[in-house]
């Protein structure tokens, strides 16, 4: 049998065969793949002395470089450490991009680097494990870059003591997850910072880490937040401070001379307010003090000159020496509980009007309510015994106060400058001590008082003193006591 074939079937199959044979070639031929990205040295080898093993950056002597970018470079993006002082005192750098190896910062690293603004991670870096919402207590998103700010790669767990102090020219602070402490000074004298992101987990912030930053406007606390050191935020701008229950303690003059400082909210897990704490927050208008506060340290609020109300609630035990001095309290009630109002306490609250003391009062301490020129009412309790020097000098709006049984002693210039005080009643049947001057307890400066010329005379002759009628005679024979003889008469 014959096949025959036409001419344009089998130029049919060819082409068919073709074209199955281009097909198969493009799908084996592998696709075209990116060229992968060479590392070069692009930071000359002397600007800069690393540790022998390669990890630690020791030095940086290159004092002509603004902007260094440790990432590009394929020796320095793999170094693990900036060492103590590397960059130290450096005043030209503006930017520095770290490497993402890099996990510890040393002591004063940067410090003094003035011209510094821009501390980043490497821009490319947005995803993977450098995309995580870090920042979650803050509720903000982690950027690519911080424009004039520091933002650390998450790797960094370590960052020492001032390692960039006194720079002069960061505004923001992102830290990432991981750091959990702020040394000492680590932050501190940065005039410009503005604003700072902790990361949820960080416990730790030392004394001094933010004090001096001027402009400090604004930290978010995170809930695992538990210490804040000594001074650490001491002349910052902080205008809200809002503690989480989880800070146990609060280290001296750690907010003190915050100008901006309106309303403070502290945490219930304290116990105590230190020293100096609040001394000299000028705008201080409302403070929450929680019930587990025992003790309230010498000056934690002095000189908080609009400070005008305060719940001092019971478990109070000690007030401190001139804590409350030259604020704008009106009105004063303590607790049960509080044995002893120490020296100056209230002293120079030239607004406070009113004064009830608590049950248990046994001491009123040197000068704890002097110079308060507008108090007119003070209610003594039954357990106090003593009175001490000047306690109440200079209140001069008191016409009256009632000196309660059990007092022994009223020490040198207790009621001097009193000079409306018309009425004094003393209820010991024994006479209490009192120094042996006519011009020590009830008498008054005449002329200048803060100079030469102050001559002491006694209060005017409408002061009248009223003693126990039994004991009358003992008054006005007894040391001090004696020199007002006259105006002692017994209790009506």
């Amino acid at each position: 049998m014959k096949f025959s074939l036409s001419l344009p079937l089998i130029l049919g199959v060819f082409m068919v065969n073709c074209n199955k044979n281009e097909d198969m070639s493009q799908k084996e031929k592998p696709l075209p793949q990116p060229p992968l990205k060479q590392e070069v040295q692009t930071i000359p080898a002397t600007s800069y002395t690393l540790s022998e093993d390669g990890k630690t950056l020791s030095h940086w002597k290159d004092e002509a470089a603004t902007s260094i970018d440790l990432s590009e470079d394929k020796v320095l993006n793999k170094i693990t450490t900036i060492a103590q002082g590397a960059f130290k005192g450096n005043k030209k750098i503006t930017k520095i991009v770290l490497p993402t190896t890099l996990t510890t910062i040393g002591e004063k690293a940067f410090q003094g680097c003035t011209e510094l603004n821009s501390v980043t991670r490497p821009a490319s870096i947005t995803q993977g494990k450098y995309r995580g919402d870090f920042f979650a207590s803050a509720n903000k998103s982690i950027p690519a870059s911080v424009e004039e700010g520091l933002l650390l790669p998450e790797g960094v767990i370590s960052i020492g003591e001032h390692a960039f102090s006194y720079c002069g020219k960061i505004k923001k602070i992102i830290l990432p997850k991981g750091v959990t402490k702020i040394l000492s000074g680590t932050f501190s004298h940065c005039e410009t910072l503005e604003e700072v992101i902790l990361p949820e987990g960080f416990t730790h912030i030392d004394q001094e880490a933010f004090a001096s930053c001027k402009n400090l406007k604004s930290i978010n606390f995170p809930n695992s937040l538990t210490h804040i050191g000594k001074n650490a935020f001491e002349e910052t701008k902080l205008s809200v401070l809002i503690l989480p229950d989880s800070v146990k303690n609060i280290g001296e003059l750690a907010f003190s001379n915050c100008i901006a400082l309106t309303s403070v909210t502290l945490s219930k897990s304290l116990t105590s307010i230190e020293n100096n704490t609040f001394l000299g927050c000028t705008a201080l208008t409302s403070v929450t003090i929680p019930k587990g506060i025992v003790s309230i340290g010498e000056g934690a609020f002095a000189y908080c000159s609009t400070l005008a109300t305060i719940t001092i609630p019971s478990g109070v035990i000690s007030i401190g020496k001139d804590a409350f001095q030259s604020t704008a309290l009106t009105s004063v009630t303590l607790p049960e509980g509080i044995v002893s109002i120490k020296k100056g306490a209230f002293g120079f609250c030239k607004q406070l009007t009113s004064v009830t003391l608590s049950k248990g009062l046994t001491e009123i301490a040197e000068e704890a309510f002097m110079g308060c020129t507008a108090l007119t009412s003070v209610t003594f309790p039954d357990t106090l015994t003593s009175i001490g020097e000047s306690a109440f000098s200079g209140c001069k709006s008191i016409s009256s106060i009632v000196i309660p049984y059990q007092v022994t002693n009223i020490g040198m210039s207790a009621f001097d400058d009193c000079i409306a005080l018309t009425s004094v009643t003393v209820k010991p049947t024994t006479p209490p001590n009192i120094p042996d001057n006519e011009f020590i307890i009830f008498s008054y400066c005449k002329g200048n008082p803060d100079g030469e010329g102050c001559h002491w005379e006694r209060l005017s002759d409408v002061l009248r003193i009223y003693v126990p009628q039994a004991s009358v005679e003992a008054y006005k024979k007894a040391k001090g006591w004696r020199h007002y003889a006259e105006r002692i008469a017994a209790i009506p």
